[in-house]
């Protein structure tokens, strides 16, 4: 069997890339990663890999902000996404892949948009509405396509405008049960 080194140098780079981003914003790995493995990997697959690297890049965090995680902020959103991911990695496999992967593309596109003209502008209220909103929508982007930090991003970020340690402590503790849990559901 003729192994492709090449892609292995490609997954390393981006998940360096992905984990510089990761370390400095908080959240963007997925996006990062997600913009390179979808070039040679089924978009699924290219997810599922996304998750499983990430797991290794919250854990560092989690363990570089762990005094400053706030376990209480997790649990909720954590539930609600375990369930809608799970859901949605089940459905997964029997979507058309080509209409799965033109709403990857939109979903970048909307990505990109938002970051560039909106990200500062949109706010929200922390409330257990918000964080199931937020978990949700983070399940189904994350169950398809690898990129759920986002919507949870813009909720810890409204719930720790002021705390940036807890935010990143607790984003991280996050992102750490997500990226385990996908790893579980990809599994099934």
């Amino acid at each position: 069997m003729d192994v492709n080194w090449s892609l292995y140098l490609y997954t390393f780079l981006a998940s360096i890339g992905g984990g510089i981003v990761q370390a400095t914003t908080g959240f963007g790995f997925g996006i990062f990663v997600m913009v390179f493995f979808s070039l040679y990997l089924p978009l699924l697959s290219a997810s599922a890999l996304s998750s499983a690297i990430s797991l290794f890049v919250s854990s560092t965090l989690v363990f570089k902000y762990r005094k400053h995680a706030q376990i209480k902020q997790v649990i909720l959103p954590v539930i609600c996404y375990l369930l809608i991911s799970t859901s949605v990695i089940l459905l997964a496999p029997s979507l058309d892949l080509h209409w799965l992967s033109i709403a990857f593309s939109v979903m970048m596109i909307l990505l990109a948009v938002y970051m560039l003209f909106f990200s500062g502008k949109v706010k929200v209220r922390a409330s257990a509405v918000t964080a199931l909103s937020c978990s949700s929508l983070s399940g189904v982007a994350s169950g398809l396509f690898g990129i759920g930090g986002p919507p949870m991003t813009l909720y810890y970020m409204t719930l720790f405008h002021d705390d940036k340690l807890a935010y990143m402590g607790t984003l991280q503790l996050f992102f750490l049960d997500y990226s385990h849990s996908k790893q579980c559901d990809t599994a099934v």
